[in-house]
């Protein structure tokens, strides 16, 4: 039996089950809705997923140790406020906030006056365009009102919002008036707010990358290993698949780098709806011609390092070629669909345990070595442009 904390997590081996609340996506549309602010979206129509919960594993402690601060409803401020989550598609931001925004309106009930608009939930987008559209129609100043008022603010998607002075200070006095009353302002984005050019003007920060950067921007990191075998546990368990503990030994190995979105993507595929096909798959992953070749991970990164691809290739253990390696490794697993045989090929025939120990290094050094992270992050963002 796993053991409950108080707070309605669990630790698992040693990886934590954030609790999005069981129940939440049967949950009414928010009380916003009735005033003409956005709901959450309602995705209980949608197929099948672990809509309850997200694994945090030790890449993502920080994460987990802020948690359930988000629902404390003793008065105390926020701890992080706001709070800016980045990370590329398919690492479970959206999930997230959503998840935490269910769970959030589900645990304020009664302690709010009836009437109150609790939350409210945009993209950047939308926000846009709804603050253009109440301007047009001269009902900027109720509009305002109400929103500023929400105790929970989620904004998602930073990257689309659109590039307008107006836009940018009225998301600013937004956020501003909520975190004033003592409200949560919780934002998603693909990178940090200092990377986002409709964030900039004049090649200068604007307000709201200062307002960001007073609250706590978290990166979230691709599941490690433990967390990738508790979310493939929990994942396959909801789709009735009869995975033994050896066969998610195995997955979990053979998938270093996938983002959550990844890893669920084995268990949806039609094709592999039984634990064989998938274990098949996953071995196979090298014949996809999705993302980058190997070819140009290893052209990109050498270029970046400043090193040569013979020397990648060589039987050196120079300590930058080590970390080098890992790097070529890492983003090779995340970026594309190449096995291990195939990538240890590539790098001068090593063999499969070495590129996983290489991969293993970095997810252990990731969380911990910022130089690192901007490094995959400048890397993996030229990989995505070519």
């Amino acid at each position: 039996m796993v053991p409950a904390k108080r707070d309605g997590s669990a630790v698992i081996s040693g990886a934590i089950q954030l609790d999005l609340g069981r129940q939440s996506l049967g949950l009414p549309a928010l009380e916003g809705a009735q005033n003409g602010l956005p709901s959450v979206p309602n995705r209980s129509s949608a197929k099948p997923r672990p809509n309850a919960y997200f694994v945090a594993g030790q890449e993502n402690a920080l994460l987990a140790g802020l948690y359930e601060t988000l629902f404390d409803t003793s008065g105390a401020l926020p701890v992080c406020n706001p709070l800016t989550l980045v990370g590329p598609a398919g690492i479970g931001k959206s999930h997230l906030v959503q998840g935490i925004l269910r769970r959030w309106q589900a645990e304020q009930t009664g302690t709010v006056p009836t009437g109150q608009v609790r939350a409210a939930y945009y993209s950047a987008v939308d926000f846009g365009r709804e603050f253009q559209a109440v301007q047009n129609e001269s009902g900027v100043i109720p509009w305002r009102r109400e929103l500023r008022e929400v105790g929970l603010l989620v904004i998602e998607d930073l990257d689309g919002l659109r590039d307008r002075t107006t836009i940018r200070q009225e998301l600013c006095s937004t956020m501003d008036a909520i975190i004033q009353r003592g409200g949560q302002v919780l934002l998603t984005a693909s990178r940090e707010p200092v990377g986002l050019s409709n964030l900039q003007r004049d090649g200068r920060g604007t307000g709201v990358i200062d307002r960001l950067a007073g609250g706590l921007v978290l990166r979230l990191q691709p599941p490690g290993t433990e967390a990738r075998a508790k979310f493939l546990e929990l994942a396959a368990k909801e789709r009735g698949l009869d995975f033994t503990p050896e066969r998610i030994a195995k997955l979990t190995q053979q998938t270093a780098g996938f983002t959550p979105a990844r890893l669920l993507g084995l268990l949806t595929e039609e094709d592999y709806s039984d634990a064989a096909g998938i274990e098949e798959r996953s071995d196979a992953a090298g014949t996809s011609a999705s993302g980058p070749t190997m070819k140009e991970i290893l052209a990109v990164v050498c270029r970046y390092l400043g090193i040569r691809q013979r020397e990648l290739a060589s039987s050196s253990r120079r300590k930058s070629l080590v970390q080098a390696r890992g790097m070529v490794v890492y983003l090779a697993r995340r970026l594309s669909s190449l096995s291990y045989a195939e990538i240890g090929r590539s790098l001068g025939g090593r063999d499969h345990s070495t590129v996983i120990n290489a991969m293993k290094r970095v997810e252990i050094d990731l969380p911990t070595v910022p130089a690192l992270q901007q490094a995959l992050e400048e890397l993996e963002r030229i990989l995505q442009a070519t």
